[in-house]
Order: structure tokens, then sequence, then C-alpha cells
């Protein structure tokens, strides 16, 4: 295994603005190329979930329910949310990918100063033991943000990000019941204190922000199929609420929580309609 500098690396970025328009044939073939490629980096046999603004176009192609171009915008980031237990093994998978001269290590981005057309981030490499920090509501403020991985060389230096695939946002999750009690989850059963209770008791709550939590029933998503791969999707309820606990948003977030709604409402339409 490579081993990574622990000092903290700083890179030059390019800044992807965010938009409205409406990518061309070629984006979105290329970006497709690019799930592919996260789906053979990842695998299958630790689970993990695609979200963030991608997961509504995905969505949105597997259940057309209402007349719209399902890629209404660019995205310029993967976001790959996993139970907290799933962190250590997808780490060492994507220090030891197959490619000869990169691998992915996990940071947290400390700082990102933007000027005109380029960013400089700071990177400090993280152990997972230390970015699960325990959910203490007292210590909120010490949990580690802007979770990543981030390809690097075989020497361990961090790689000018060009391209989608150059980094992954990463949002870790873990159980609990309402009164918040942790979940242990084996073998698809779950357990409080070594005792069974049922998945109508259990919620996945977010490692940053104890607001965002939804029922595990209700989180997980659609399966969308590329090829031979199969991505699990999170659940547009989930993206609706990680945008709607945003404390500043944009116009990008705005449109989308409109046709989120819009999507829901047709969703739930539709539901009623089936006897």
């Amino acid at each position: 295994m490579i081993e990574i500098p622990k000092r903290t690396q700083v890179i030059t970025n390019p800044i992807h603005k965010k938009s409205l328009r409406i990518p061309s044939p070629e984006e979105i073939d290329q970006l497709k190329k690019e799930l592919i490629k996260i789906s053979s980096l990842l695998g299958n046999v630790y689970p993990w979930e695609l979200s963030g603004g991608l997961v509504l176009p995905l969505t949105f192609e597997v259940h057309p329910y209402q007349e719209m171009n399902s890629f209404y915008r660019p995205h310029s980031a993967f976001h790959i949310s996993l139970h907290e237990s799933q962190l250590q093994p997808l780490t060492e998978r994507m220090m030891n990918t197959d490619e000869s001269d990169y691998t992915y290590g996990l940071f947290i981005r400390n700082a990102s100063i933007q000027y005109k057309y380029r960013k400089v981030d700071f990177y400090t490499p993280i152990t997972t033991e230390k970015a699960l920090t325990p959910l203490d509501p007292k210590r909120i403020s010490e949990r580690p943000k802007n979770l990543r991985w981030v390809r690097m060389s075989n020497q361990g230096k961090i790689q000018r990000h060009n391209k989608r695939t150059d980094y992954f946002d990463i949002y870790p999750y873990q159980y609990q019941t309402k009164d918040r009690k942790k979940v242990i989850a084996l073998d698809g059963k779950y357990y409080v204190d070594k005792k069974p209770i049922n998945e109508e008791e259990v919620y996945v709550v977010s490692h940053e922000n104890k607001l965002l939590w939804l029922p595990v029933e209700v989180y997980k998503g659609e399966k969308y199929t590329l090829e031979n791969s199969i991505l699990q999707l999170a659940s547009v309820d989930w993206i609706k609420k990680v945008k709607e606990n945003r404390q500043k948003k944009d116009d990008v977030d705005l449109h989308d929580l409109t046709l989120i709604d819009q999507y829901l409402h047709a969703k739930k339409g539709l539901e009623h309609c089936v006897v």
C-alpha cells in the first residue's frame, strides 16, 4: 500500500460553476462512462450509494413521471454515501486500484481559496477511524467535514482535479432509532443493545449533520443500470432533505427542489392510481 505523506498538500484546481444549461449528448455520454468507471472502482462487494444532485436525472430516467429532459444541467462532482462500517474496506479498495500509475487516498479538504478561474485547495490525509468521530452533539464542531477520496500518484502526491473522477465526495452515515440509539446491522437484521428491532424503527442519520435523517426504508432509491454496472441511488427524498438543510441555497438548489417536488407529487399520484 502506498504511504501517503502526513503533511497538508496544496493544489490549484479549476472552478466548476453551477449552471442550468442542458448538457450536450457528448457530455452525457462522458458522464455515463465515468459512472461505469465509478462502479468498477468501488465494486459491489461493499454497499454504497450514489447521492448528490446526480440522483435526480438518473431517477427521472428510470421513472419519467413528467415530460422533461432527464439531464437538465451539468454535474461537476460525484457524491458517494455509505454506512460508516463500509468506509474502511472501500478506502482500502480505492487505495489498491488496478490502475498502474495512480491510486486514491482518504483526505479532508481543510480549506479552499477561490480566485477568478482557479481555486487553491488544502488537503490533509486522515484515517478512517478519525474520519468517523462519534456522533456526539457536544462535539459536532470536531467532526471532519469535506471528506474525499482523492486521486494521487504512486508517490502519494495529490493530482490536479481536471476530471470528475479525480476525487469523490464521501458522506458517511449510521443507523439510529428515533430516540437516537445506535443501531447495528448484521445479515440484513437490525439490533439495539443486542436486541432485534424492526426495519421500520431504523433511521439513516448523516455523520455530518444530525438534521439529515430519514427512515432506512425511505433512504434507498432506484437502481440505475449502465451496461453491466448497477448503481444503487440514494432516494430523491434524501436529496430533498440535503438541499432543504443547506443554509445557503443558490438558483440551482432552488431549481432542483422545484423538480423534486414535481417528481414526488407525480409519483404519489401514480401510486394512488395503482389498485
